[in-house]
């Protein structure tokens, strides 16, 4: 074995475990993060808080698919929200399913 070849192994071996404590650390943070929704979720429903505007609501409430589609586009836009948030989100508040 010559010098290089423990070169390697030790930088490939040093970059495993980094790049290991990194994703264990990522998933720290995201279990954190979704407890956090979890409380804040709690405390909307709670205080009894309005989480659409108006406007989402009513589109929402449309029966036209297009409009809902139009619903999810606003709350992402408003919130920040994933496609996924959003589409689970106008389907709680409009009570009805998107079709697959």
């Amino acid at each position: 074995m010559t010098l290089d070849t423990l070169i390697l192994g030790f930088l490939f071996i040093s970059n495993f475990i980094v790049l290991s404590s990194i994703g264990a650390f990522r998933n720290k943070v995201e279990r954190k993060l979704k407890r956090i929704e979890y409380c804040v979720d709690l405390i909307i429903d709670h205080l009894d808080l309005d989480r659409f505007p108006e406007e989402l609501k009513e589109i929402a409430l449309d029966p036209d698919p297009g409009r809902r589609l139009k619903a999810v586009s606003l709350y992402r836009k408003k919130t920040g929200a994933t496609l996924q948030e959003a589409v689970e989100a106008v389907e709680k508040l409009s009570g009805r399913k998107f079709k697959s």
